[in-house]
């Protein structure tokens, strides 16, 4: 409420104007766009496109980390394979020199021997270069500590699968997030094109306000 005073000149008395007011207003909206169920939709959308990058980046790590400990499998064979062509070529250059290979050699076939010799000691480097870097990749893929070493079972199991499509569809469809994030937006497209034409809601709402509005004088006399 409000009081105000009103001091005339002519007056020894003080005038008050009060105002006390409570007011109520009622709202309802009618036909229009049901928002509470619009939002809903959008939020399971919300969510299923959540689940589906969920998802994704699950198979993103999968990938990664099979990617890097293949690697890893691959350039270790890599690595024994150099390896041993450098020990070969090495002995085959030392048995010249020392007179235990071919008795005779032309110097073609001496810078012959020297350059196998130099080509398997550089892929010999490079496979072990290689190693540490497969290494710290799957280090990193896994959180591991860089100085962590890896020594991975190159043995490989292969089992014989029956493919059956049908189950794997009706697998798919159930499982994967993807699928259903579209199915989602297909079906809130649809609801959006239903509910575009519609027409706006029509709010009613009622104002009122109950109380006193008056004024007051003081009761001695003027």
């Amino acid at each position: 409420g409000s009081v105000a005073s009103l001091n005339q000149p002519l007056l020894t008395d003080e005038r008050y104007l009060g105002r006390t007011f409570l007011g109520f207003r009622l709202e309802q909206s009618f036909f229009g766009i049901n928002y509470s169920i619009r939002n809903y939709r959008l939020s399971r959308e919300s969510f299923a496109r959540s689940q589906a990058e969920f998802a994704d980046q699950e198979r993103n790590l999968q990938r990664s980390v099979l990617s890097a400990y293949f690697g890893l499998v691959s350039t270790r064979k890599q690595v024994q394979i150099d390896s041993v062509l450098f020990v070969r070529d090495s002995l085959r250059m030392a048995g010249m020199f020392t007179g235990t290979g071919p008795a005779a050699l032309s110097e073609v076939d001496s810078l012959k021997f020297e350059l196998e010799v130099s080509r398997s000691a550089f892929n010999r480097t490079r496979s072990q270069q290689a190693l540490l870097r497969a290494q710290a990749s799957l280090n990193e893929v896994l959180g591991y500590p860089s100085s962590t070493v890896i020594v991975p079972d190159s043995t490989l199991t292969v089992e014989r699968q029956v493919i059956n499509v049908e189950q794997g569809v009706a697998a798919a469809t159930a499982n994967r997030w993807d699928y259903v994030l579209a199915v989602m937006a297909v079906d809130n497209r649809r609801e959006g094109l239903r509910d575009a034409h519609r027409t706006s809601p029509v709010t009613v709402s009622v104002n009122s306000t109950i109380g006193y509005d008056g004024s007051a004088r003081s009761n001695a006399a003027v």
